[in-house]
């Protein structure tokens, strides 16, 4: 393990925690918003950064800044309406609500913590793989195209330092395999690019 892993593992154990504080309802709702962001995220990205004014040369650091505008602003709607929604469900189950939303809270915070880390593993592994794209639209993840990539930006040194960690982290290892157990693209909710970036790094991790 490295250290990166212990940035990876802290979501998942304080969504369990929060899960059983916050409870099932809330969870839920941040589940949906969590996945929802996931899908479009890396649609809308590029947009919000030209509607705030930034100009960036990059296309994994718009993404990433989109990404966490959307974030941000999801989870003030969540705060906003949560209460609401729950109470609503508390008078419509006579209360027996309170007792389900506390202990379902736990199963629910455990698989919204994961859904975090692999939004921290999307975002690093889209920052740090930015090859060129194939005709079809894809990143092209061959290792001739890595290269390339890491030539052209020799300087950057904290990309290499990246690529590293990614191929050295074991808790990238169980997200990448969690996407390949769900599906290419993790049930829809990982956007193409970043599940391209995930295929590279999974070739990555194989390569050495």
């Amino acid at each position: 393990m490295v250290w990166y892993d212990w940035i990876l593992i802290a979501p998942i154990v304080l969504g369990v925690v929060m899960g059983y504080r916050m409870g099932l309802i809330k969870n839920v709702l941040y589940i949906v918003l969590v996945a929802i962001t996931m899908i479009i995220g890396g649609l809308l990205s590029q947009m919000i950064v030209d509607a705030i004014g930034l100009e960036l040369e990059s296309d994994g650091l718009v993404t990433v800044i989109g990404y966490g505008i959307l974030l941000i602003a999801g989870f003030l709607a969540v705060q906003l309406f949560s209460g609401v929604v729950q109470m609503i469900i508390s008078k419509l189950t006579f209360g027996i609500g309170e007792k389900v939303n506390a202990v379902g809270g736990l199963g629910s915070g455990l698989i919204l913590g994961f859904l975090i880390t692999t939004i921290i593993v999307n975002i690093t592994a889209r920052w740090t793989y930015t090859p060129d794209e194939e005709e079809d639209g894809r990143l092209e993840i061959s290792e001739e195209a890595i290269s390339k990539m890491f030539e052209n930006s020799i300087k950057d040194t904290s990309r290499e330092a990246a690529d590293k960690i990614l191929k050295e982290s074991l808790m990238v290892g169980v997200v990448i395999d969690v996407k390949n157990l769900l599906g290419g693209q993790f049930l829809g909710i990982i956007p193409g690019e970043f599940s391209d970036t995930l295929d590279i790094a999974d070739e990555r991790r194989s390569s050495d």
